[in-house]
């Protein structure tokens, strides 16, 4: 278990749904920081193995996925090969397909399984506006609806 992997976890999954993840997994919990429990849920995964994914709640299935545990369609993914790369083009045509291409957002865990997050976030970053970083005011109407406000703020 790598510290990233939980850190991420814990960004993306609510105090809440750890719970029930633990709940699920028959974890203790009372009293626990979420941060403890993705780490505990992760040591369970890894000492005692994947449950079986037929009898996984929907929220564990999309804990395992966004651990990379299993794939999109439940298969247990073996650590030790990596996926197959794909080629850039074939990337970049699949991102034709995708209404959401350079809208990519790490906490969405929609975005973190998806094939396409790292050049999607890197158009994303190309297209910011010139003024990113520099003009922004919380009163002006273009910075109300623009989508790179929240990062353009800090």
């Amino acid at each position: 278990m790598t510290e990233d992997l939980a850190r991420e976890l814990y960004r993306q999954f609510s105090k809440e749904e750890l719970i029930e993840i633990a709940d699920e997994l028959e974890l203790p919990h009372k009293g626990k920081q979420a941060s403890t429990l993705v780490k505990a849920t992760l040591k369970d995964v890894d000492d005692n193995g994947i449950p079986e994914t037929d009898d996984c709640s929907d929220l564990l299935l999309e804990f395992l996925l966004a651990a990379n545990y299993i794939d999109e369609e439940g298969n247990i993914l073996d650590g030790d090969e990596p996926e197959p790369e794909e080629e850039v083009e074939d990337l970049e045509e699949l991102s034709k397909t995708h209404e959401c291409y350079t809208l990519a957002d790490e906490r969405d865990p929609a975005c973190n399984r998806c094939k396409l997050l790292d050049i999607c976030k890197q158009a994303r970053l190309d297209n910011r506006p010139e003024c990113f970083g520099q003009l922004y005011d919380v009163n002006a109407e273009e910075c109300k609806v623009c989508i790179e406000a929240p990062f353009c703020s800090k």
